[in-house]
């Protein structure tokens, strides 16, 4: 899990593949940098793929309904939960990407236009999608650089301008939180996802989108965790005997599955974290985790709804 999040302007577009109307005055062709180089666009995309949570937000939030997303696994219909309703499963073709890019049927819906920025598993397949239609995939490592995605999206799709107004938009909304809630300036957290019963990731690296964010609100990493190892990852690890190092003023964790939340919370060690008698602990949904591992334009605000009821409550 590699971020926190926040804000947005989302586009209410009909699915089906149809490009919003150009408010932008972009002008085609037009050739972009990325991650494999320069590419080049030959005219406006009207048939997108967007492969990758923060590519499907992105490109909905710009106003343009795509020809096919890629599946989000923790939703019923597929579609994230920060884009109900923006999105029609039975006019969006829904594809399963965890097996890799299905080439076949990309293939099928005759895209102008693939973008994978945030899709980073996909990098071996880059060849094989570029010859279906331009692709646009991001740096490795850059899944939480939501500023330089939504603004290669937007120049690849012709809307720099609303994709600039989004990113201010969602600055504006980052900023409100601390605004609204003075209460945490000078506080510390620790932010992090569970992953097996003796595993638990916690998000420390204060160059990652986290510990930027964080920082923005007055806040520090807690004191046990502010200076130890991170992984290439970007996590770092401790084990579940090491759970004290999680308390602070906050605490914020999600979990791979329930059994995993109910086992560590009724732990002797956990229950005694002053962080957690005090209420200032919440488990997060999958939703809510996978939209912190991956900020937009269109997730930051959805989350942000989940998040701030509770942050008022804790730190008013």
């Amino acid at each position: 899990m590699a971020a926190l999040v926040l804000a947005g302007c989302s586009a209410r577009e009909p699915a089906g593949g149809q490009a919003a109307p150009d408010t932008d005055g972009g002008r085609f062709p037009v050739t972009v940098s990325t991650g494999q180089g320069e590419v080049t666009i030959p005219a406006r995309p009207k048939r997108v793929v967007a492969l990758g949570y923060g590519d499907v937000d992105t490109v909905v939030a710009l106003g343009v309904a795509p020809v096919a997303v890629s599946k989000d696994f923790y939703s019923p219909d597929g579609i994230p939960a920060w884009l109900a309703g923006q999105l029609d499963p039975a006019r969006t073709t829904v594809l399963d990407i965890a097996q890799g890019a299905p080439i076949e049927r990309i293939a099928a819906l005759r895209p102008d236009l693939i973008v994978a920025t945030s899709a980073l598993s996909l990098t071996d397949s880059y060849q094989r999608l570029s010859a279906l239609a331009p692709t646009i995939m991001g740096l490795p490592g850059e899944g939480d650089n939501m500023d330089r995605r939504t603004m290669l999206i937007g120049e690849a799709l012709g809307k720099e301008d609303a994709a600039r107004v989004a990113l201010e938009q969602t600055n504006r909304r980052i900023d409100q939180v601390p605004e609204a809630i003075p209460g945490l300036r000078g506080k510390t957290y620790a932010y992090g996802y569970v992953r097996a019963a003796d595993d638990i990731g916690l998000v420390t690296a204060k160059n990652g989108f986290t510990g930027r964010l964080f920082s923005r609100w007055g806040m520090n990493v807690v004191p046990a965790l502010a200076d130890a190892p991170v992984t290439p990852a970007g996590y770092t690890q401790i084990s579940r005997e090491r759970v004290g190092d999680l308390d602070g003023d906050l605490l914020v964790l999600g979990y791979v599955n329930d059994g995993l939340r109910g086992s560590l919370e009724a732990s002797p060690l956990f229950q005694k974290l002053n962080v957690v008698r005090g209420g200032h602990y919440t488990a997060i949904s999958q939703s809510v985790t996978v939209a912190l591992q991956v900020p937009s334009i269109a997730n930051v605000g959805w989350v942000l709804d989940q998040l701030q009821p509770f942050l008022s409550r804790s730190f008013r």
